[in-house]
């Protein structure tokens, strides 16, 4: 049987919700401890499925903020890795931390693709430091559950439509598309997604629209599929297009690569729109990639930022002191 406690229903003064997955009971025992004393409630599980179940019993207002999962746990039993990648599958709310006494094995590799948003090796050098990066972590996956609460739309929150960096994806891509997004918002990156089809409807083109306009950086996530995409293709052109007639060195496009470079240069659609674009090639030592990928979001977001105050001060502006209605004919 999976053994499971839930350490007192002490939620209405505590700021964060933790589920911790260890079959090690004094691993599990001071990660409640030290997460606790961090105004956690937590919830521990000897085994993934038990988990996996209290995630099917609880409404999305209950699910944790963060779940911590060794990757590692009991022979003939539902493994760390395959926790992630089933609840990175349901694009559950929850920010995922993996750890492993095998640090950078292949299930490591595999949870960060997925969407894990931090990888840690066992045993811990230093608590505070993992204790400071799991209430990181738990502030965004509350504030992602949060905006799935209150969306105008399952899946979507009017908040995206104002993110700064959107990611292009092909409808076949959503699992790498989704791991990717999951990374970058876990770094403080808040990204726009569209998490269904084109087809679902006129209203996702539109908001699509408004998300490629409103972005300063595109993220292009090109495979074998968003080179056959229609869908993608517009989004693509509809960015530089704006790189044509806006301000370029505003703008930032950045192709991350699931195929090789020659490709996309050979694909008469979409080579001449990208060849003059590096590529960041995620086929080969993903975190490096993505490390490199996070660093050339946030070297430009400061730029981002800046024009973002400035357009609110403008709004204020406008709101305080409307123009008479002589401006508003000159």
């Amino acid at each position: 049987m999976d053994s499971s406690e839930n350490r007192g229903d002490v939620s209405l003064y505590m700021k964060y919700n933790a589920f911790v997955v260890d079959d090690y009971d004094m691993v599990r025992e001071f990660l409640s401890e030290g997460l606790e004393a961090r105004e956690f409630k937590v919830t521990a599980y000897g085994e993934a499925e038990g988990a996996l179940a209290a995630f099917d019993a609880s409404p999305l207002s209950e699910q944790p903020d963060l779940v911590v999962v060794d990757l590692q746990l009991k022979i003939n039993k539902m493994q760390g890795v395959d926790l992630v990648m089933e609840l990175a599958d349901r694009d559950v709310s929850s920010e995922i931390l993996v750890m492993s006494g095998a640090y950078g094995s292949d299930d490591m590799s595999k949870a960060i693709m997925a969407g894990a948003g931090a990888a840690l090796p066992k045993p811990f050098d230093d608590w505070m430091v993992v204790m400071s990066k799991m209430e990181s972590l738990a502030e965004t996956g509350k504030r992602r559950r949060l905006h799935k609460l209150t969306g105008e739309l399952p899946d979507m929150d009017s908040h995206r439509l104002v993110r700064h960096v959107f990611l292009s994806h092909s409808a076949k891509d959503k699992k790498i598309a989704n791991g990717l997004r999951r990374n970058l918002e876990s770094k403080g990156i808040a990204v726009w997604y569209a998490p269904t089809e084109l087809e679902g409807g006129q209203i996702w083109r539109t908001r699509i629209q408004e998300g490629i306009q409103n972005a300063s950086i595109f993220i292009a996530l090109i495979s074998a599929d968003y080179l056959k995409s229609a869908h993608c293709f517009g989004e693509l052109m509809r960015f530089r297009r704006r790189m044509e007639f806006g301000d370029k060195t505003r703008l930032l496009l950045l192709p991350v690569l699931c195929i090789p470079q020659r490709e996309v240069n050979e694909n008469s659609e979409f080579g001449p729109i990208l060849r003059d674009f590096q590529g960041i090639n995620l086929t080969t030592h993903f975190s490096d990639a993505l490390m490199l990928l996070v660093g050339r979001i946030q070297s430009r977001m400061p730029d981002v930022e800046r024009e973002m105050e400035s357009k609110q001060r403008s709004q204020a502006d406008l709101k305080l002191f409307p123009p008479s209605s002589s401006e508003k004919t000159a």
